[in-house]
């Protein structure tokens, strides 16, 4: 595992406080495989930054693990590492995001039990063009219109 003293800090400062609009996830992906090796690299926006020209705040990197196999306890392994360097993150950190791989939505549901698990935004899209392909995206149009009026 490989972080610095700063990226935790920061985590802190915004991923796990209370200021309305100004909170991060924290995202976690397994980004390549290098190797006989996998990266896993966190994230999180900088909420005090804006891009210029756009209005979001930029992404920087967080705490990253190379590791040897995409299982659930090689996950866990990494969040539990997390939470013994940052007191108190797996009550306090607000939400995670991630792909839909299940072995690392499950450690991160069992290692942040407080937070909300969310699903990246390209993912999402990616679901959605799926159920449009097969004929479901109307049904789930009309069940969340429906959801909504109730």
């Amino acid at each position: 595992m490989l972080f610095t003293d700063r990226q935790l800090s920061n985590i802190v400062k915004f991923c796990c406080h209370d200021r309305v609009n100004q909170v991060s996830e924290l995202g976690v992906y397994v980004t390549f495989q290098l190797g006989p090796f996998y990266v896993l690299v966190t994230s999180f926006k900088n909420t005090t930054l804006r891009v210029k020209g756009a209005n979001n705040h930029p992404s920087f990197l967080g705490p990253v693990m190379v590791c040897m196999t995409k299982e659930e306890s090689t996950y866990l392994s990494f969040i539990y590492c997390l939470n013994r360097e940052i007191a108190g993150l797996s009550e306090f950190l607000h939400a995670t995001g991630t792909d839909d791989e299940r072995a690392l939505t499950n450690a991160l549901a069992a290692g942040f039990r407080n937070a909300a698990p969310l699903l990246c935004y390209i993912h999402s899209q990616r679901n959605i063009k799926k159920c449009r392909r097969v004929g479901l995206y109307p049904a789930f149009v009309k069940i969340s219109s429906k959801q909504r009026m109730d």
